[in-house]
């Protein structure tokens, strides 16, 4: 493969070090997202750097897992730099990982397998891109990836530990299936350990989990951020560098931002009214539109962005994703509350993209208000109303039972700036009434 540009080279090693500046982290994320070219080269950086970090302290990995999951000194850091700068020898080594070798010498094992897909799954491989079947085998060193909202796969690692996949998700397998690294995305992964046979570890470029005494645990990962999620059970959760950031046990959640920032508290409980708080800063995760402060008070406003579904630029808003503990459930009768100002009418959309209320269940879908400021007065301040049930009118449209957990916001405006800002988002539950509507 060749390298898509130096350019990449270059933010990679400050990602790596966390000195992304903002505006770095914005092109980073735009080459990401428009260029496969350089999502495969950062997916295979990624997995030269965590595997020079593994030679280095897989020792002390072996000693954290066999040691009792709760209390356990933080192992001394390695520096990332450092790591980055082996990536180059270890291309080489994992030529050997690629022919079926275990990371630290042991024999080849055998392959995860591809158990059931919906919609657009791939799995790529250093000779090429196939489309993905019931049965596949996944080689050591390859990824699978779910390409859009609608798409999900099932997998099953040779250990025994079942995976499912949603979305845009891309996840790499190596050895032969008891390792593997979410590129992108989100991963739900079902890990119950038999004797005499090491358990599944999961991997991003921000955060390592193992699950020693087994767990049901969902993985998500965005350009800057590891979110883990623990529905049963518990796991030990390390930076890149091994070192170990805490014990998570049923019902708890951790966001692990590159640099081993940490942050753990109890799983929220995902509520059936929603209002954007436009009072606060934006997540660090926020992935398109900004908050600006106006004589109004605060709003947000489209940015031009490279949208992957559309294949081109457009003005859009586009939230963090909360897979785990998502904005709100949705019904059918629930009702999506918009005030907007617009400079000119014009065509637009505001979209929910959502997910089943069991996390282990791998089914996303979207509900989309079409044709959202066509019939807007310009400079005026107005309400945009729309039940869920009148969204429902695309090919993305659930084909699972409500409640539907909406754990991705978009407005946009297609390529045309239409000056929208908003001022109040929110979400009712059916039957709600809501003063000042």
């Amino acid at each position: 493969m060749n390298t898509p540009d130096t350019r990449l080279d270059e933010l990679f090693v400050r990602y790596w070090d966390n000195a992304l500046t903002d505006g770095e982290a914005a092109e980073l994320d735009r080459l990401l997202v428009s260029d496969p070219a350089a999502r495969e080269w950062f997916r295979t950086l990624s997995l030269q750097a965590v595997t020079a970090a593994e030679v280095s302290s897989v020792h002390r990995l072996a000693e954290a897992e066999n040691t009792a999951i709760a209390g356990q000194a933080a192992a001394p850091r390695v520096s990332r730099r450092r790591v980055f700068g082996y990536a180059g020898g270890a291309l080489a080594a994992s030529v050997a990982v690629i022919g079926g070798w275990r990371l630290w010498g042991g024999a080849s094992v055998a392959q995860a397998r591809v158990t059931a897909v919906r919609g657009d799954v791939k799995i790529s491989t250093a000779s090429g891109v196939t489309p993905a079947r019931t049965g596949s085998v996944i080689p050591p060193g390859a990824t699978v990836i779910t390409d859009g909202m609608n798409s999900a796969a099932a997998l099953v690692c040779p250990e025994g530990t079942g995976m499912s996949l949603a979305g845009d998700t891309a996840l790499s397998v190596a050895e032969g299936g008891k390792r593997v690294m979410l590129v992108r995305g989100h991963a739900t992964a079902d890990i119950r350990p038999r004797d005499g046979v090491p358990p599944l570890e999961l991997a991003t470029i921000a955060a390592l989990v193992t699950a020693p005494t087994g767990a049901l645990v969902m993985m998500g990962h965005a350009a800057r951020a590891t979110e883990v999620v623990v529905a049963d059970g518990a796991v030990n959760v390390f930076d890149a560098a091994a070192a170990k950031l805490a014990v998570v046990g049923a019902g708890e959640m951790i966001t692990v931002q590159t640099g081993a920032r940490c942050r753990k508290h109890a799983t929220p409980v995902t509520p059936d009214d929603f209002v954007f708080d436009m009072a606060r800063p934006l997540p660090e995760d926020w992935h398109v539109g900004k908050r600006v402060e106006t004589a109004d008070g605060p709003v947000l406003v489209p940015e031009r962005c490279y949208d992957p579904y559309h294949g081109t630029e457009m003005w859009q808003i586009r939230s963090d994703k909360q897979w785990a503990r998502g904005f709100y459930r949705l019904y059918p009768d629930s009702t999506f509350h918009v005030k907007y100002r617009v400079d000119k009418a014009g065509p637009g959309q505001v979209i929910a993209c959502v997910r089943a209320p069991r996390l282990p269940d791998a089914e996303t879908a979207v509900v989309e208000c079409n044709g959202a400021f066509e019939n807007a007065r310009p400079g005026e301040w107005q309400w945009l109303r729309v039940k869920a049930a009148d969204m429902l009118d695309n090919k993305h449209a659930p084909k699972f039972p409500a409640p539907w957990v909406g754990f991705l916001l978009i407005v946009n405006t297609y390529k045309e700036d239409l000056g929208l800002k908003i001022a109040d988002y929110r979400v009712t539950r059916p039957g709600a009434e809501w003063p000042g509507a």
